[in-house]
């Protein structure tokens, strides 16, 4: 029978985040998950049984309900004193292995060779470059279920020709497909952040579909084009193809004069393939 949050002395979010004793700190875009049911719906997502990455658990709010039916999950946890709280938390569950390392310097390739899902509420400050990571450096990730700021979540979700499509976008989608669950308030927060939250869900497409090399040509052709968003890419991209195969890819698409904006995540990876 899974252990209950009331066997440790509380029985709902707000007090497992005040027992932590975790100072937010707002300038890195730490803000507490509390709200019951946002959590519910975020760990619904996850099967039962399945192997899982927490990416900073903070006060665990999501690792409880979690770690109740995983089969294995790591908790990947920069802050000393939330760690400390984790590991007492979690010393009756052998099957929870903590970490205590900043993710963005923190060695993949550690972990075992399976299918993973990953989870975390994001700090604003560095979401994007968490994600990126994961989906560069991490081809174990099955889904992830991930909390961004709205306006980054947006970006993420964007189409072609709308204004917040842009290089994220592109980059993002190329490599996943990227669902929007549902907008979070600020209420759902402790302490409430000045803007509202998304969660999205990110499905990883197969690896063999993206080479080290094409992400890397398909990151340095978006970089080059978004920077003069506002100009046709027969003439910003001209120098990262041979003579008149652009010109060819763009009459091929239905567009010779298009803008960065007006491409699709596939035109953009037969433009990256090429």
């Amino acid at each position: 029978m899974p252990m209950t949050a009331n066997h440790l002395g509380f029985s709902h979010p707000i007090e497992l985040v005040r027992q932590a004793k975790l100072a937010c700190k707002k300038s890195l875009g730490q803000h507490h998950l509390v709200a019951p049911g946002v959590i519910s719906k975020i760990t619904e997502l996850i099967p039962t049984q399945s192997s899982i990455i927490e990416i900073g658990p903070g006060a665990g709010v999501l690792s409880w309900p979690l770690a109740t039916t995983a089969k294995d999950f790591y908790l990947i946890e920069k802050d000393s004193i939330a760690y400390d709280f984790l590991k007492n938390l979690f010393k009756d569950f052998p099957h929870v292995k903590l970490i205590h390392e900043d993710f963005l310097e923190f060695d993949l390739s550690i972990f075992p060779t399976q299918a993973y899902y990953i989870v975390s509420n994001l700090p604003y400050n560095v979401g994007t470059a968490i994600l990126l990571k994961l989906l560069k450096q991490f081809p174990h990730a099955h889904l992830m279920i991930l909390m961004f700021q709205k306006e980054v979540a947006d970006r993420l979700l964007a189409k072609p020709k709308t204004k917040n499509y842009g290089s994220l976008s592109v980059f993002v989608q190329t490599l996943a497909k990227v669902n929007k669950i549902s907008d979070v308030e600020p209420g759902a927060f402790l302490p409430p952040p000045d803007v509202r939250s998304t969660i999205v869900k990110i499905e990883p497409y197969p690896t063999q579909k993206h080479s080290p090399k094409l992400i890397t040509r398909l990151e340095n052709l978006l970089k080059k084009a978004f920077q003069q968003r506002r100009k046709m890419l027969k003439g910003t991209l001209k120098g990262f193809f041979p003579p008149n195969q652009l010109d060819s890819l763009l009459k091929k698409f239905g567009n010779p004069k298009a803008r960065p904006e007006e491409l699709t995540p596939n035109q953009w990876q037969e433009l990256a393939t090429s």
